[in-house]
């Protein structure tokens, strides 16, 4: 029997055969799912998880140390807003010149029909200059971002989506499992807009969850989300 029948054959009988999915979406993930590139909006995208031979790795590993354990990405998003153009430039991974172009490229060569002239063509890329032809060469071979919709972490391109967010780019060319026909192009957001959103959520949820709900925790999490010396004030979760 086919596996994906007899997956399905199995779940079929609740109760007498034990799913290796842990959801329905996953199960439909894995079931219909495809995996290419496609087009997802950069704030459905998790944030790094660790950066390795980031020039700002320790500053992100000091920024967590203001979070509770596990939150790692959202120290990683506080990063980002404290970088400016200056600061993102010295990292060699945001030295493209024109990142927005290359990720259109890369999605416009994934719309093209597999193998044919028209892709052919479009692998030259030669509207790119040469440096950022190799960027949009390594985003459609083994550089690519690589998320399965649903993951909380990227597998791989940790530095090339943080400089494609740092450029402005909304809508980022992402390999991994996918459904066929389901846009993830929405919401659209500014990625510092995103940020910044990010470590405020966090931070709103976090106190609410060690403080008594009231005025304190009403204005607490703006606070905590600017002055990272504060939090080490909070009464640690259990």
């Amino acid at each position: 029997m086919d596996p994906l029948r007899l997956e399905q054959h199995l779940e079929a009988v609740p109760g007498q055969y034990p799913s290796r999915f842990s959801s329905p979406a996953q199960r439909a993930l894995h079931l219909d799912g495809v995996t290419r590139i496609r087009p997802v909006a950069a704030s459905r995208l998790p944030w790094p998880h660790g950066l390795f031979k980031c020039p700002y790795g320790e500053r992100a590993k000091t920024l967590a140390t203001t979070y509770p354990k596990g939150h790692s990405k959202t120290a990683h998003a506080e990063l980002f807003t404290q970088l400016n153009e200056q600061g993102f430039a010295a990292c060699p991974y945001h030295q493209a010149d024109d990142w927005k172009a290359i990720a259109e490229a890369v999605l416009t060569f994934a719309r093209a029909e597999p193998d044919s002239d028209e892709q052919d063509r479009l692998y030259h890329a030669t509207h790119l200059s040469e440096r950022d032809r190799a960027w949009f060469r390594s985003l459609i071979g083994g550089g690519h971002i690589w998320w399965d919709t649903g993951h909380q972490n990227l597998t791989n391109g940790q530095h090339r989506l943080c400089a494609l967010r740092a450029a402005g780019a909304e809508v980022i060319p992402v390999y991994g499992r996918h459904l066929p026909d389901h846009d993830e192009t929405t919401p659209s957001q500014d990625a510092q807009a995103h940020a910044k959103g990010t470590v405020e959520d966090f931070w709103s949820a976090h106190t609410n969850a060690v403080l008594k709900p009231g005025l304190l925790s009403t204005h607490l999490p703006r606070v905590l989300a600017r002055y990272p010396r504060l939090r080490a004030l909070l009464p640690k979760s259990e």
